[in-house]
């Protein structure tokens, strides 16, 4: 995801968004991690909402998968795309 803050098509994505983005996907290097304990791992003040939607974005463009875990709940994990990525991140 070669992201840049300008907008081709709707509103800019802040580059905040584009900065989480990036962030959780070198997080997710360390392993599969749920939404919560992603949104731990961020810190500050950082929202559950915020780190859903940075899953949701490297989601829809093939970064990271969501996994179902052992006693229900999921994970989400890097793919092999998004492993690349989140190294040259």
């Amino acid at each position: 995801m070669t992201e840049t803050a300008t907008a081709t098509r709707g509103r800019p994505r802040p580059q905040e968004t584009i900065n989480r983005d990036r962030q959780a996907a070198r997080l997710l290097l360390n392993g599969a991690k749920t939404r919560n304990e992603l949104r731990t791992a961020l810190g500050g003040d950082t929202k559950e909402s915020q780190a859903y939607l940075a899953l949701c974005r490297l989601r829809d463009v093939g970064y990271v998968e969501r996994r179902r875990r052992e006693g229900g709940g999921h994970e989400w994990a890097l793919t092999a795309t998004g492993r690349t990525f989140a190294q040259a991140a």
